[in-house]
């Protein structure tokens, strides 16, 4: 049953009324989504100039925005906490603190998606759960699955191991449509699976707060599944926009939170997504 986070407005901070995420948080998201909707353009550009396109490179497009879990699960990470994406996956690494320019020219170079297999990643994402909670530091691992079909097919082993073991990590995978449930290799371990709408930034962050609390307190892992809701599901009466940016406008206004409305423009200055968020990104928070 999907939870209804954006059908009504949440009530502004102060007056009669209060807001669980404070403004200046959906503030700091909102802009995150635009400085990745910035790289995406960059990115762009780079490619009429020198024939580099998804794919060709490894990196898939997703469609508009597809960044929201991303910015929604990072932006509240500590210095200490690790994220582990592939090479491909370049938006936890410039949410990390990686600069721009190293992004692209780590994907020019690339000449396929390379880098290490989905196993490797999943293994590098238990080993350093296994480390945080060996040290006792309340730390996390959060991981974001690839699209690939041998990530989906090792996921439920390691779902397993991660909850056999209580391990404090995250799994966060994107699914161009919709599954019909939680993943049921998460519900025979008893890892709880939660379905979230893929561009629906509050909602994520909503979801990866509590995540990340249950991890914290040594409760073991959880699986956020990203999709697509179907547009027949309306919102207000209609229905929702199937980008995460143009989500997130409508949420601001319907909040009465001010806020300057992103502008299409052929040059996009990149900064650091540290400026959104209030937290100096560390370099070695990605594996």
């Amino acid at each position: 049953m999907r939870t209804k986070i954006t059908n009504e407005a949440a009530p502004s901070a102060g007056g009669n009324g209060f807001s669980i995420i404070p403004k200046t948080k959906l503030l700091a998201l909102y802009k995150t989504l635009l400085r990745c909707r910035a790289l995406d353009d960059r990115i762009a550009v780079l490619g009429k100039r020198h024939s580099f396109r998804p794919g060709k490179n490894g990196w898939p497009r997703l469609g508009p925005s597809p960044h929201a879990a991303a910015v929604a699960a990072i932006i509240d990470l500590l210095p200490g906490d690790t994220v582990v994406a592939s090479a491909a996956n370049f938006i936890p690494r410039f949410l990390r603190g990686t600069k721009a320019n190293a992004l692209l020219a780590s994907l020019r170079s690339s000449g396929d998606s390379g880098g290490a297999s989905p196993y490797a990643l999943l293994k590098r994402a238990l080993n350093a759960a296994r480390t945080r909670k060996r040290r006792d530091q309340h730390h996390i691992a959060v991981f974001f699955a690839g699209g690939k079909s041998e990530t989906a097919t090792l996921l439920p082993e390691m779902l397993h191991t991660a909850a056999a073991e209580r391990l404090p990590v995250i799994f966060i995978c994107r699914h161009r449509s919709a599954p019909a449930g939680a993943n049921n290799g998460a519900k025979k371990c008893g890892v709880p699976a939660i379905a979230v709408d893929a561009n629906d930034v509050v909602a994520l962050y909503r979801v990866a707060c509590e995540s990340i609390a249950h991890a914290r307190r040594g409760n073991g892992p959880t699986l956020i599944e990203c999709v697509p809701w179907p547009a027949s599901l309306a919102r207000n009466g209609a229905a929702a926009p199937l980008d995460a940016i143009q989500n997130m406008e409508r949420y601001l206004a319907q909040s009465a939170i001010p806020f300057t409305r992103a502008k299409k423009k052929k040059h996009v200055k990149l900064i650091s997504p540290a400026d959104a968020s209030g937290r100096t990104p560390r370099s070695t928070a990605l594996r």
